[in-house]
């Protein structure tokens, strides 16, 4: 029986020009998996999709004539064979103009991250996936007939198509196929479609999309509460875990990992199968599967470890018990106050204790500080103390140093300088922003930037 085809056009932008609970075992590098088997090539397939009609190159339009419409459009048609257990995916671009050269990239995740099929522009003959045919009208499923220059593309020119036909769908229906786009000088948006269909097969059971500056790795979902959120992860991996998150969470938070590489490189995409694994009572006491996604169950301030095994787990560190150590001056709690008054207990700039594997006596996360002296101290200056130069341990008479190097120290250090004479000088904030503070076990003030202001 003869499906009918769905467009479903994805929302599209016009281009302008630490701490950690690290894991136990040793890493293991991902073991090569099979490649998914199927076809690839940048024509329509009137055969699976229907009558399109070619066109000649469009005419150059000067941006005069361009109206406020987005420079492209991407959307993506499905066909599913019940004979052969086939999925066929047709994406589809409506452009407004030619272009010298566009460029088609694709990859396929598991949602165990495994990369079936490495996310590239060429196929495995390297021939680049690149569109050289335009197509002024597709078919969307018999009489429903997609024409540019109508409807709702009357903005746009012609279509450029990128085809994924034969792809074994039982086998694969749990994975995720991106693609984007670079046409000269235009860079797309991000697509995924799960290869996942509805009970029609007429749409994808989920697709999203990514802005084109997306990269490396990074949470996306609700979190905070927020819907449609992103939080990249840590400047710091934590020994050899792909990633760590240091975040606030509340409770019924929900949200993938995903992975996109340097520049947008790869495609890696965590479900929460990354909570299954032997030994996960820890990590299933705080978070639990969600149709797919990670679900918070409690609210707090978590660091989040993806690990380096073949099936990346995902581990998890509450932050829960308090350390004895405090910012203390005008660049964090105590904005003109000339007295340095310690804070209270329940200070945000108050540190967490960290797990002893890291080697840390604690970690303030992601805390803002002004531009501004500060130390780091215990309880009302009686224990320890963090100065530029020097620290010191209860019951010393004055400030050890390490060496002639500065306490501070991390890749952070550079937006921070002494303030006063000798070993107990301010730490002089230079660089307002938020940053991640610790304290080490050989008395370092390390310091990460997250992002400045």
């Amino acid at each position: 029986m003869k499906k009918k085809l769905l467009l479903i056009a994805l929302p599209a932008l016009m281009v302008l020009s630490g701490c950690g609970n690290v894991q136990k075992e040793q890493p293991k590098v991902e073991s090569e998996q099979p490649a998914i088997q199927f076809e690839e090539d940048t024509v329509a397939h009137e055969e699976i999709f229907g009558e399109a009609v070619e066109a000649k190159q469009p005419a150059i339009r000067k941006m005069g004539e361009l109206d406020d419409e987005p420079a492209y459009k991407i959307g993506y048609q499905l066909h599913y064979d019940e004979g052969t257990d086939k999925l066929s995916i047709r994406f589809i671009a409506a452009i407004k103009t030619t272009y010298t050269s566009k460029v088609w990239s694709r990859g396929i995740s598991t949602v165990a991250g495994v990369e079936t099929k490495a996310f590239g522009n060429t196929r495995s003959d390297a021939t680049p996936l690149a569109s050289t045919v335009y197509y002024t009208s597709l078919s969307n499923g018999g009489s429903d007939i997609m024409r540019a220059g109508q409807g709702d593309y009357a903005a746009y020119s012609s279509f450029i198509v990128y085809s994924m036909t034969g792809i074994p769908y039982t086998a694969n229906k749990d994975s995720y196929v991106g693609v984007s786009l670079l046409m000269d000088e235009v860079q797309t948006d991000f697509y995924a479609v799960k290869i996942e269909t509805n009970a029609g097969h007429t749409a994808s059971t989920d697709t999203f999309t990514l802005s084109s500056d997306k990269q490396n790795y990074f949470l996306k979902g609700t979190i905070g509460g927020n819907a449609d959120t992103y939080v990249v992860s840590d400047g710091s991996k934590v020994g050899d875990n792909r990633a760590r998150f240091t975040l606030n969470l509340s409770a019924s938070d929900s949200f993938v990992i995903i992975n996109r590489g340097a520049s947008g490189s790869k495609f890696q995409y965590w479900s929460s199968a990354c909570l299954t694994y032997d030994g996960n009572s820890d990590v299933l006491t705080d978070f639990q599967n969600n149709a797919g996604e990670i679900q918070t169950k409690n609210a707090g301030k978590y660091a989040l470890f993806l690990n380096n095994s073949e099936t990346a787990r995902l581990y998890r560190h509450k932050y829960t018990q308090t350390a004895d150590y405090y910012v203390v001056g005008p660049a964090g709690p105590n904005i003109g106050d000339d007295g340095w008054t310690f804070p209270a207990e329940s200070s945000p700039y108050r540190f967490f204790v960290c797990p002893s594997e890291d080697n840390n006596r604690g970690e303030l996360l992601n805390i803002h500080l002004n531009e501004g002296n500060f130390k780091v101290a215990s309880t009302d200056w009686s224990g320890d103390e963090w100065a530029y130069w020097g620290f010191k341990h209860k019951g010393w008479g004055g400030y050890d140093q390490h060496g002639d190097s500065s306490t501070v120290t991390g890749g952070g250090a550079s937006n921070f300088s002494g303030n006063g004479e000798g070993r107990g000088a301010n730490i002089h904030c230079d660089h307002a922003g938020y940053y991640n503070l610790y304290l080490t076990n050989d008395d370092w003030l390390s310091i990460e930037v997250v992002s400045l202001d």
